[in-house]
């Protein structure tokens, strides 16, 4: 909803000729996720304190194999259970989640870092026997 925030992404995806590729939405995401099923490769969440907040918005407009790309703040002891959690929330909404990669941002506090973490997005795991 952050204007400013629209007018440089635009201008970004402009700079980088991406045009073609990537939709920039002026909209409120949970909004135009609901509006907008099954349509993006990617979904990006990147507010660290709440982007687990928008994990079903994030399944919803993903194609049925996409790449969420998740921000979190954890502790390093954690991102493994908090990582395993939205994966059990993803399992209840009949989608997986597979980490494909993980990175730390920033130190957030002396125990904690903001985390990025690249996850893809498909079919739920088969069931182990």
């Amino acid at each position: 909803l952050n204007e400013a925030a629209v007018a440089f992404a635009r201008e970004n995806v402009k700079l980088n000729k991406a045009e073609a590729r990537v939709h920039v939405a002026h909209a409120d995401a949970r909004s135009w996720a609901r509006e907008h099923a099954g349509v993006a490769d990617r979904v990006i969440t990147n507010l660290p304190h709440s982007a687990h907040a928008f994990l079903e918005d994030a399944l919803r407009v993903l194609k049925p194999e996409g790449t969420w790309h998740y921000h979190c703040i954890q502790g390093e002891d954690g991102l493994g259970r908090h990582l395993a959690e939205l994966a059990s929330r993803a399992a209840d909404a009949g989608r997986g989640l597979q980490v494909l990669g993980t990175r730390v941002v920033r130190s957030y506090s002396p125990q904690e870092r903001h985390y990025a973490v690249d996850l893809a997005v498909g079919p739920p795991a088969p069931a182990e026997e």
